[in-house]
């Protein structure tokens, strides 16, 4: 088995999904290749925040016009130049970046991200679809200090938020949403949740996140976060 073959081996590692014989061959090149340990803990958060999320059925057309997009893509090696940065790497990395953003919308549209009574026509559902269906989409689940759980899904100047198990605010505040860049936190929406603690909310996204939080603040909102931030992940 070729280097290049080894490479692309991270994702089924990461599911238990290799054969003996390949999983002693990737396990042998694993602990030298910061790439490809990198990729097994994406591929393994990734898989965790998607097995917690509920059950719906998926339009009909999904999986055809998935597979006809992967149909039309170049798969190519991830393997860098040996002077390329990891950052500069994780940037480019399309093979990655299809594997995964694939991966998340046939989960998604067999029901794993499509929640909350609302149905696939013109619904959530559909957001969430056209947000991973870009060949540029990102996922995230936030850490948080506290009780509830809440992901972010965003590309083409969209964003999908999902909570749930949110306890409610206080009377007068609500839980607010922030776009974390290298110049500081940006105030984006207020996201009040439901009262079975759920939160579904799309919204337009104006810049380039390296992370994402969500802070408690007055129900006018606020232009700088409100310490301690109980969500927050970075991309």
């Amino acid at each position: 088995m070729s280097d290049i073959d080894i490479h692309h081996l991270a994702a089924a590692y990461a599911l238990d999904a290799l054969d003996e014989h390949e999983r002693l061959q990737f396990e042998a090149h694993y602990s030298g290749c910061e790439i490809c340990r990198n990729d097994v803990v994406e591929h393994r958060e990734t898989a965790a925040a998607l097995g917690s999320l509920t059950e719906s059925p998926p339009r009909p057309e999904l999986k055809s016009n998935l597979m006809a997009e992967i149909a039309q893509v170049r798969q190519l090696s991830p393997l860098p130049s040996p002077v390329a940065r990891l950052s500069d790497r994780r940037r480019s990395r399309s093979f990655t970046t299809l594997l995964a953003a694939a991966a998340a919308v046939v989960i998604f549209a067999a029901g794993a991200f499509i929640v909350g009574g609302r149905n696939s026509e013109g619904g959530f559902g559909d957001e969430i679809a056209a947000v991973l269906a870009e060949p540029n989409a990102q996922f995230v689940r936030l850490d948080a200090v506290g009780p509830g759980n809440i992901s972010v899904a965003w590309a083409g100047g969209r964003a999908v938020i999902v909570g749930d198990g949110l306890p409610s605010p206080a009377a007068g505040s609500v839980y607010e949403l922030w776009l974390i860049d290298d110049a500081g936190a940006h105030p984006m929406s207020l996201l009040d949740p439901a009262e079975d603690g759920k939160l579904r909310r799309s919204l337009a996204v104006d810049g380039e996140p390296t992370a994402w939080g969500i802070t408690i603040e007055p129900e006018s909102g606020s232009s700088t976060p409100t310490e301690p931030i109980l969500f927050v992940g970075t991309t």
